[in-house]
Order: C-alpha cells, then structure tokens, then sequence
C-alpha cells in the first residue's frame, strides 16, 4: 500500500560551497555560448570543391549512350 508521506522528486544541488562557487563560474563564463553559428553557403565566397563524383559519372553515362544510341541510327 502506498504511503501517505509523498516525498517531491530529488533535484539535484551542489554538495559543497566550492562546487556551487564552482557553477557558477561555469555558468557565468563568456566560453559559453548563446547563440549556435550556422555556416552559410552564400557567405563562404562560392563553392571550391570539385563537383560530386556521382554527378561526373551520370554525365559521363549520358554521353556515352547518347553517342551510341546516334551511332546505332546511322
């Protein structure tokens, strides 16, 4: 059976006054940051890699039937 003293769920506190001290610290530190940067495309100046190889290879398949295909009508 249940009991009539129903205890509030445990939160956690620090255990000493260093550790608090120490917290506080952590949280009040300018590291933390706020705000999550998102790396934009536009803002980088272009793209510089080389094109995904999957692309180069549809291409290159394209061609190359396309080519036969003609080849094969003449």
């Amino acid at each position: 059976m249940n009991s009539p003293n129903i205890k509030p769920p445990h939160s956690a506190t620090p255990s000493t006054k260093a550790n608090a001290r120490a917290l506080a610290k952590l949280a009040d530190s300018r590291r933390v940051l706020t705000t999550v940067t998102v790396d934009r495309a536009h803002g980088r100046g272009g793209a510089k890699c080389p094109p995904n190889p999957l692309w180069v290879i549809a291409i290159a398949m394209g061609a190359f039937f396309g080519a036969t295909a003609l080849i094969m009508l003449v």
